[in-house]
This record gives structure tokens, sequence and C-alpha cells, in this order.
């Protein structure tokens, strides 16, 4: 049980550290980002609450650094939550990115009517120059 609380919170953080990474990776959005913050805030709460568990037990034991050791674990933890919540914010949401995906085929749309009359218009401008040039030469 001592070993389990001794090094579970490491175990939890390297897998949150892995965790991270891969979305980083992946390109994660906004919302997993926030889902990882999530995650890593109720980790944190669940490492609090083995340390007050572990505190409490280990007041009639010899064995105090290990407890000290989980508290700087769980001080080192909040700057990395603190530095995601930060990035999060900057990320568009999913339905800015939505927004932005409609406005986009939007444009598209209008790009391909504004090629088609082109076309027309250049038609039209060859067929001028070409009555213009046989006026002339008559």
């Amino acid at each position: 049980m001592d070993d389990l609380l001794k090094f579970g919170p490491l175990v939890l953080g390297v897998i949150v550290l892995g965790w991270n990474i891969w979305l980083v990776r992946q390109g994660a959005r906004k919302e997993a980002l926030t889902e990882l913050g999530a995650r890593i805030d109720a980790a944190a709460d669940k490492l609090e609450a083995r340390i007050i568990e572990a505190e409490r037990a280990v007041e009639s034991k010899a064995g105090r650094p290990w407890v000290e050791g989980l508290q700087n674990q769980l001080q080192d933890l909040a700057p990395r939550v603190q530095t995601l919540e930060v990035d999060s914010r900057h990320l568009p949401s999913g339905s800015e990115f939505h927004l932005l995906a409609l406005k986009v085929e939007g444009m598209l749309g209008d790009m391909k009517v504004i090629a088609t009359t082109l076309k027309t218009n250049t038609e039209i401008t060859r067929r001028v120059e070409e009555f213009l040039l046989n006026e002339k030469a008559s």
C-alpha cells in the first residue's frame, strides 16, 4: 500500500505527460486541451487527497520524506496545469472552426460565380474587339 502511494502519483504524472505530448503531436484542439486540463485538475485533486490521507497515516510513522516528495510533485504539477489553461484560451473553439469553414465555403462559391462572370466578360470583349477590327478594316 505504501509503495502504491509512493509511486502512484509519479506514474500518473508520467501518463499525463505522455498524453499531453501525444495530443500536441496530433494537433489537439481546444476541447482536447480543455479535457486534458480537466484530467490534470482531477489528478491533482486525487493526488492532494492521497497526500492528505498519507500524511494522516504517516503521522505516527517515520517516513515523512516521501510525503514531502509528493507535495513537491503536486507543486510541480500546478504550473503545468496553468500553462495548459493559458494555451487553451488562445485556441479557437469547435464552433469557431465550423463558422470559419462555412465562410470559406461561401467564399469559394463566390469565386466560382466571379470566374464564370469573367469568362463571359472575356468573350464579350473578344467579340467587340473583333467587330471593331473588322469595322476599321472595311
